[in-house]
Protein backbone atom coordinates (compact mmCIF):
# COMPACT_ATOMS: atom_id res chain seq x y z
CA UNK A 1 0.00 0.00 0.00
CA UNK A 2 1.02 3.61 -0.92
CA UNK A 3 1.47 5.61 2.22
CA UNK A 4 -1.45 7.57 2.19
CA UNK A 5 0.44 11.39 2.78
CA UNK A 6 2.70 10.72 0.14
CA UNK A 7 -0.72 9.96 -2.72
CA UNK A 8 -2.39 13.08 -0.89
CA UNK A 9 1.03 14.85 -1.56
CA UNK A 10 1.33 14.20 -5.10
CA UNK A 11 -2.54 15.26 -5.79
CA UNK A 12 -4.44 12.21 -4.83
CA UNK A 13 -7.99 12.92 -3.49
CA UNK A 14 -9.87 11.39 -0.43
CA UNK A 15 -13.12 10.85 -0.41
CA UNK A 16 -15.99 8.57 1.54
CA UNK A 17 -18.46 6.03 0.21
CA UNK A 18 -20.96 5.31 1.40
CA UNK A 19 -22.60 1.62 1.54
CA UNK A 20 -23.67 0.16 -2.01
CA UNK A 21 -21.91 2.96 -3.68
CA UNK A 22 -19.95 2.50 -6.93
CA UNK A 23 -16.85 4.19 -7.71
CA UNK A 24 -17.35 3.01 -11.16
CA UNK A 25 -20.28 0.91 -13.13
CA UNK A 26 -19.88 -1.91 -15.38
CA UNK A 27 -18.82 -1.03 -19.16
CA UNK A 28 -16.86 2.13 -17.53
CA UNK A 29 -13.16 1.67 -17.38
CA UNK A 30 -10.45 2.70 -14.61
CA UNK A 31 -9.20 5.71 -14.49
CA UNK A 32 -7.34 6.00 -11.73
CA UNK A 33 -5.63 4.54 -9.14
CA UNK A 34 -7.99 3.79 -5.72
CA UNK A 35 -6.77 2.85 -2.64
CA UNK A 36 -9.05 1.27 0.38
CA UNK A 37 -7.43 3.10 3.27
CA UNK A 38 -10.59 1.19 5.06
CA UNK A 39 -13.63 -0.63 4.92
CA UNK A 40 -14.44 -3.50 2.60
CA UNK A 41 -15.19 -3.35 -1.05
CA UNK A 42 -16.93 -6.08 -3.14
CA UNK A 43 -14.92 -6.28 -7.00
CA UNK A 44 -15.69 -8.10 -10.30
CA UNK A 45 -13.46 -8.78 -13.09
CA UNK A 46 -14.91 -9.42 -16.68
CA UNK A 47 -12.59 -9.92 -19.00
CA UNK A 48 -14.03 -9.54 -23.27
CA UNK A 49 -15.31 -12.80 -23.09
CA UNK A 50 -17.81 -12.31 -20.13
CA UNK A 51 -15.91 -14.62 -17.95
Amino acid sequence: MIDKELLLRYGAQEFNLTKNQLLFEKGEKARYYFQIISGEIKMFNINEDGN
